[in-house]
């Protein structure tokens, strides 16, 4: 790709050969869809000289030597047999972590398994109110809302790129996890009389007490830490993260290195005197790398609502009693509902690292338009018949276990890892302020919705914005698995129109020729172009 000096600011692009200076050198726009490593092009003597600087302003000189050969393997993260200053007990640590994914400390696992937790109480308390909508309606005359989440950014930030989609995945399994266990409480006090509800929404306290306690033991996130010039806190976190010193120094001068590229674009878009919380959100909308991945997260997560999942979540016990079911079994099917999400969710451990976040969607939203039609119709079926009851909730069940491996754990991933490190608190408290704004409108008008249009229109309803998210995602969200989050700059510096009209007249001639006229020897169209898949 040819390079150059010119500021292209503007256009999106968060890209440099070096992080020793403040100013930028950067490259035209991306419209080619060419991946580089920040560190790229740096000759080894300036690298070295700037790793020193480094440790020296960072008071890290006792990691030097860590630092000097995490630089060279962060420079060259697919050549690292060949760099000769990394000895054989280097290289079998890197050898170790290509080929045995999910060999990491304990550290590691401890805060997944917190922010777990921290998922099942979510699920919890969305099936808490599931059940009590059969009882509280009748106390107070109410809907219900959601709460706000934040906790996959965290997993993001400390997971290591080749697990990451399945570890911050672990949000929406435990979420699913959660729900089960929620609808095992309504259950269990479902005959405790006019106390019904209110222990059915408090039940929820009982996973939060673990949290509570446990989050003391957590290390803070390395990038945060980084961010805040708190470089020996950031490496000792990387310590406990990763397994050896030199993959945490190599992680810890990558994401230094970024954040350096980052600040120079601010300081060279001159908003530095002004960059605060306000400043960062105006910019979602206005720098264009930035705004392609809000536009992305924006896509993915008002598409988990708009697929019609928390009307069963919220819902599916007012459904079933819809559907002639009494209370005792509406609260079982739907409690095998929360076990069918739970169980389903576990393929997404291993498919969304590899298979990838948006062809997962894209396999996944026409079976759930269908499933969805499919419990609609069933309505039509006299509810004198056994199979009227006994469709409808294998339907739904088809439907969550469509969902569970796709849209559920791939919302919460992507809006997680796509914002660039300046805008990423405050693009995933967008991305999920959108995902909560639309559970709250579908909350507050499923129950008219249902009564206006019968079962049968609302679910159609449902699976018609199916296939209208489906076609956004195709044309709007570019793949992010495997990819750094630094590498992800380079992802979103690719214009929307030039993704957009690359997927409808590249990519779905080829789909259309390869899975519809059995063409197999047709070779897949690629947007993007990745230095160590060309090399």
């Amino acid at each position: 790709m040819e390079k150059s000096t010119e500021e292209h600011l503007d256009d999106g692009a968060i890209v440099d050969g070096s992080v020793r200076r403040k100013s930028v050198v950067s490259m035209k726009r991306n419209t080619t869809g060419e991946i580089h490593n920040p560190l790229t092009g740096i000759p080894k003597d300036r690298l070295l000289h700037d790793v020193e600087k480094f440790a020296h302003d960072s008071e890290l000189t006792d990691a030097l030597p860590y630092l000097f050969k995490g630089a060279l393997a962060a420079q060259s993260p697919e050549h690292y047999d060949s760099i000769i200053d990394l000895d054989e007990d280097d290289r079998e640590v890197l050898r170790v972590e290509r080929d045995h994914r999910w060999r990491h400390p304990k550290a590691l696992y401890l805060t997944i398994i917190l922010n777990s937790i921290s998922a099942a109480i979510q699920g919890w308390d969305q099936t808490g109110s599931n059940g009590a909508n059969l009882s509280f309606p009748q106390a107070f005359g109410i809907g219900m809302a959601l709460k706000e989440v934040t906790v996959p950014v965290y997993s993001a930030k400390n997971a290591p790129t080749v697990i990451r989609g399945a570890l911050v995945m672990s949000w929406q399994l435990f979420v699913a996890f959660g729900i089960m266990l929620g609808f095992s409480a309504n259950l269990v006090v479902v005959n405790t009389g006019d106390i019904a509800w209110r222990l059915q929404l408090g039940s929820a306290f009982i996973p939060a007490v673990p949290l509570i306690i446990g989050i003391f033991f957590a290390p803070e996130s390395p990038r945060w830490l980084i961010k805040k010039g708190r470089h020996r806190a950031a490496y000792q976190a990387l310590l406990r993260l990763r397994n050896s010193p030199l993959q945490a120094a190599r992680d810890l001068y990558l994401i230094h290195a970024q954040i350096q590229v980052e600040d120079a674009m601010i300081e060279a878009r001159e908003v530095a005197k002004t960059d605060n919380m306000v400043t960062r959100f105006i910019e979602l909308f206005t720098i264009p790398r930035v705004r392609r991945a809000t536009q992305a997260s924006g896509v993915i997560m008002t598409a988990q609502q708009m697929c019609g999942i928390n009307i069963i979540a919220f819902y599916s016990s007012t459904i079933f009693r819809e559907a002639g079911a009494s209370n005792i079994v509406a609260l079982l099917v739907s409690w095998g509902f929360g076990m069918t999400m739970f169980i389903f969710a576990f393929p997404a451990l291993y498919t969304i690292d590899t298979w990838g976040r948006r062809t997962l969607l894209i396999a996944t939203f026409p079976f759930m338009c269908l499933t969805l039609l499919g419990t609609g119709f069933s309505f039509y079926i006299p509810e004198s018949s056994a199979a009227h009851l006994g469709l409808i909730a294998l339907f739904i069940s088809l439907f969550v276990a469509f969902y569970s491996p796709g849209e559920g754990p791939c919302a919460f991933v992507y809006s997680a890892e796509v914002f660039p490190l300046s805008h990423r608190e405050i693009g995933m408290s967008w991305a999920v302020a959108t995902n909560n704004f639309w559970a709250a409108v579908l909350g507050l008008t499923f129950p008219r919705i249902l009564q206006q249009f019968t079962p049968t229109g609302s679910f159609g309803f449902y699976a018609g914005l199916n296939l209208v998210a489906l076609s956004w995602i195709f044309c709007f969200m570019p793949e992010t698995k495997q990819r750094s989050l630094e590498e992800l700059d380079y992802v979103f510096a690719v214009p929307t129109t030039t993704h957009a009209k690359f997927q409808l007249t590249q990519v779905l001639p080829w789909w259309v020729g390869r899975y519809i006229l059995m063409q197999k020897d047709r070779a897949e169209p690629k947007l993007y172009h990745f230095e160590t898949e060309d090399e």
